[in-house]
């Protein structure tokens, strides 16, 4: 037999998810360890051993500088963000240090001196900075950035302290993509910009370190905030996703405006779309008028209905209306029932077959369901 043994190293989140296996290998908890957060001592020992093996070591002032930076609760410092901070030093000095082999006195080694850590690369917290810069950087495009930097909002109070968000409110968020977002969760706990804290039988999200907080706030504005589309696009959704949790809403008063309708046309592939929404937005076009130059977007939109069952008839837009008053600029049943009597007799103007097809839509019963499609095609033409 081979003298083969195994490591394995998971986050503690998973623990949990091993009582399978400890039924058959109950000696398995005898084989764990579990990495706790450094003390100061631990920590010193963890930057200075490492550095010695290859032949440098720091100045006294740059460790306790590192120390005290990622001290937290006055007594811990994290393992992963002390080891971002060893592997930037590395490359920035410590490296050209072991490679020029000078030794400042007989039995001494070189130095990173506290200039390089403290001054050309700001502290831990322009460490931290540049490593979150460089995770955004490494991502697929800039819808993927703004993806992950909406996960990570949250984790940070309006007053810029860390804020700890249950994992399901983060992930499962109206009309965005839960797969994707918790794919790019799942790299940032990989990367150590977030961590996964389990209690109360779920899972809570926080920020790794209180240092990488302006770090996300300059990306926020870098690429959130600074971007106005975007931006806008978030408000329509957001009023999009109110108006649908409001039960109390009728239909036409649920209806988006027309600035939010066309910014959400434009970024429809962002979006998820339900059975709901696309009726809004179908709904949205009609009733805003919108021209007929217009007919492609149209189109799409009944294409998206169709493939929906709950839009998949038209029909379904009165269950939603029934029951609410007479909006203004909205034809009556009278008037409805008089202009199909004679629809054949007279030609009606696009801005005319728009309007009627907007009260069809309010006024038709389940038996007029034939009207409201002739004037869906009419308005198609």
């Amino acid at each position: 037999m081979l003298p083969v043994r195994y490591l394995i190293s998971m986050r503690s989140e998973y623990i949990a998810q091993l009582r399978p296996i400890r039924e058959f290998v109950p000696e398995l908890d005898r084989s764990a360890y579990q990495l706790e957060l450094l003390t100061q001592l631990s920590a010193r020992q963890a930057i200075e051993e490492p550095a010695v093996l290859y032949g440098y070591t720091y100045e006294e002032e740059c460790f306790n500088q590192i120390l005290a930076d990622l001290l937290k609760e006055e007594r811990y410092i994290e393992p992963a963000h002390l080891s971002l901070v060893c592997e930037k030093l590395w490359f920035e000095s410590g490296c050209k240090l072991v490679r020029q082999q000078s030794a400042t006195a007989a039995g001494e080694l070189p130095t990173v001196p506290l200039a390089t850590y403290a001054g050309r690369l700001h502290g831990a917290k322009g460490i931290l900075r540049d490593f979150l810069q460089d995770f955004l950087v490494a991502l697929a495009d800039d819808d993927e950035r703004r993806e992950a930097l909406e996960l990570i909002e949250p984790l940070i109070t309006g007053s810029g302290t860390r804020n700890i968000v249950e994992r399901r409110q983060l992930i499962h968020v109206p009309f965005r993509d839960a797969t994707q977002r918790t794919a790019l969760l799942d790299k940032l706990v990989n990367r150590t910009l977030v961590r996964i804290e389990p209690r109360l039988g779920g899972q809570f999200i926080e920020i790794t370190h209180e240092f990488l907080i302006q770090a996300v706030q300059e990306a926020l504005q870098k690429y959130l905030y600074g971007n106005v589309e975007f931006q806008q696009f978030r408000v329509a959704l957001r009023a999009l996703a109110e108006s649908q949790r409001d039960p109390a809403a009728s239909a036409t008063d649920s209806v988006i405006n027309r600035a939010e309708f066309g910014i959400l046309d434009r970024n429809r592939q962002r979006v998820q779309w339900n059975g709901w929404a696309v009726e809004q937005m179908l709904r949205a076009w009609l009733c805003h008028g919108a021209g007929s130059e217009q007919r492609a977007t149209l189109r799409y939109w009944l294409d998206a209905a169709s493939g929906l069952a709950s839009v998949a008839d038209l029909g379904t837009i009165r269950q939603r209306i029934a029951g609410s008053g007479a909006g203004q600029g909205f034809l009556s049943r009278p008037e409805l029932q008089q202009i199909n009597a004679n629809r054949d007799r007279q030609p009606f103007t696009p801005a005319e077959r728009q309007a009627i097809l907007r009260s069809e839509l309010l006024r038709a019963t389940a038996e007029e369901h034939a009207d409201v499609r002739y004037w869906t095609l009419q308005v198609m033409q």
